[in-house]
């Protein structure tokens, strides 16, 4: 029995047991939850040390907890299967000797720049509206033209000639 019980405590990176956790939810049958696992922006795992002293006794105790990070509007609907999840990480932590007492979900922290009000106010204040997702961008500022936000000036070169080009095409 202790042979068997030793033969599934295999080392697992962290990314491993993550892995593991979202795979097996597939294989469960918790298509949502396992498809939740794949929007997750950032996963990590953290070890904890407590230390308990009374009159009686001492000892110490590590735990690991999970951290899942969503995007906003992909929260609100995790509750009922967070109860999946956490069931799916602690029978891989089983599995390679961990303890993993818990997993929370949280939201992405947006990074901002110094000029987030007037971004943000932009934002706010809308536009035009289209079907086409757009990140809101409140980090520094990127080169902007014709409604598109460019990663740097090389790339908006680049549309200034195809755009050039373009419209030497239709003329």
């Amino acid at each position: 029995m202790s042979e068997q019980v030793r033969s599934r405590d295999i080392e697992m990176s962290d990314d491993e047991v993550i892995g593991g956790a979202s795979v097996l939810l597939a294989q469960r049958g918790h298509a949502k939850a396992a498809a939740l696992m794949l929007d997750v922006t950032s996963a990590r795992i953290e070890r904890h040390s407590v230390h308990e002293e009374t009159m009686c006794y001492s000892y110490d105790r590590e735990y690991q907890e999970v951290i899942l990070e969503l995007e906003p509007h992909l929260i609100h609907n995790t509750g009922y299967l967070l109860n999946d999840i956490k069931s799916a990480f602690q029978t891989v932590a089983v599995g390679c000797g961990r303890d993993i007492e818990d997993v929370l979900i949280r939201e992405v922290l947006p990074r901002v720049g110094p000029n987030w009000r007037e971004q943000l106010a932009r934002e706010l204040k809308g536009g035009y509206r289209t079907n086409q997702a757009r990140k809101v961008r409140l980090e520094p500022r990127h080169p902007a033209e014709d409604g598109l936000h460019f990663t740097n000036e090389w790339e908006q070169r680049v549309y200034h000639v195809l755009k050039e080009h373009q419209s030497s095409r239709t003329s």
